[in-house]
């Protein structure tokens, strides 16, 4: 099973690319009778270059929104990215290994264990095999083996 608050695996907002203004121009823009956006979270996540999210109100779907930091990690991540159709909008996601990763360095930063559940949903939901190597190389480097490997042996799949 997919995470349990279906959430669109990371939506990447570059400053770079898109300006602070054009993210807030953007947010602004969406109807306020469906869309829950915290503008001030928004403001402190282009700031911080760190995450917030949109909730459609119809739906209870969630879109986190991730500004891109200055690490090679994110380079990769971002360099990764996939094009694909979310309601109708052309948008770019993350791959299922960079979220994965992604949600246990937040698992480990935050010790929440729903972003492990989420972990083992993506693995257990993945319809192509997932990169391991990619994985490997990447859990390696940002410090995250062993919560890596203790969500493969959740699901009997070890490294």
């Amino acid at each position: 099973m997919y995470p349990s608050l279906f959430e669109i695996p990371l939506l990447h907002l570059t400053i770079g690319t898109f300006g602070p203004m054009m993210v807030l121009g953007f947010l602004a823009a969406l109807p306020a009778s469906r869309w829950y956006v915290d503008a001030e979270a928004a403001r402190a996540a282009l700031r911080d270059h760190s995450m917030f999210n949109v909730i459609d109100q119809a739906t209870g779907w969630k879109v986190d929104l991730v500004c891109l930091r200055d690490t090679a990690f994110a380079r990769s991540e971002f360099e990764r990215r996939l094009r694909t159709d979310v309601l109708g909008i052309a948008a770019f996601v993350a791959t299922a290994e960079d979220t994965i990763l992604a949600k246990l360095a937040w698992a480990r930063d935050s010790g929440s264990e729903r972003q492990l559940r989420d972990v083992r949903g993506i693995i257990a939901a993945s319809g192509a095999p997932l990169d391991r190597a990619y994985l490997d190389h990447w859990a390696a480097e940002l410090g995250l083996s062993e919560s890596w490997r203790a969500a493969q042996a959740s699901l009997g799949n070890p490294s």
